[in-house]
């Protein structure tokens, strides 16, 4: 079973199961408050690989005027986030679609935010910034949310078929992009699990 299976088995258990009983929520809403934004700002977001919306849900939350555009490759994650979106009164502000993270977008724009949240381990690293570097505006920002490459995300890895980067690797992927860290996070210590899996890093776009 590849991990796009494993995320399609679970899906009708993910949120409940992993997101919040794990804690993955509370690490997604830590992210989001330490972004460069005031509340009320009416950003443009671009949610990479939104499985079934948890970054764009917790967006939503601090920014109740930002506008999203979010994707990913699962259609069983993605009928979850739909459903998820119309219960929460939200598909107004959240456009929804089935995309490749390593392809080019049907939308010619750029955003003041573009996410990617623990999918960037799936993939090509390298290949994927590349891809999504081009979506960030001049002084916008790209928030990566992944797993921490060490005993605990490694085993984290297994269990999903997926690859933990260190921390320069990351780093340097972005700065090839001209998107440059601004800000490396990690969570309290009193989600002392959830600090042990989870980083994120924001880089800002000075091309």
């Amino acid at each position: 079973m590849n991990s796009q299976e494993r995320y399609s088995f679970a899906a009708k258990f993910y949120d409940l199961l992993i997101l919040r009983f794990f804690g993955y929520e509370i690490a997604a809403d830590y992210f989001i408050k330490q972004l460069p934004f005031c509340v009320n700002d009416s950003i443009e977001v671009l949610d990479a690989g939104a499985g079934t919306g948890l970054y764009s849900f917790a967006i939503l939350k601090r920014f109740p005027n930002a506008k999203i555009i979010a994707f990913d490759l699962n259609d069983e994650l993605l009928t979850q986030f739909r459903l998820k979106a119309e219960q929460k009164g939200l598909l107004n502000q959240i456009e929804i679609f089935n995309g490749d993270i390593l392809l080019p977008l049907p939308q010619n724009k750029q955003f003041d935010l573009v996410v990617t949240g623990g999918v960037l381990e799936h993939i090509d690293l390298e290949e994927a910034v590349k891809n999504l570097s081009q979506y960030v505006k001049l002084g916008g920002y790209f928030l990566n949310a992944g797993v921490k490459n060490n005993f605990i995300g490694n085993f984290v890895g297994k269990v999903w078929g997926i690859h933990t980067f260190p921390k320069e690797r990351v780093i340097g992927a972005f700065a090839k992009h001209n998107l440059k860290l601004k800000n490396y996070l990690l969570l309290p210590l009193k989600y002392f699990f959830m600090r042990l899996v989870k980083e994120a890093y924001i880089f800002q776009n000075h091309d």
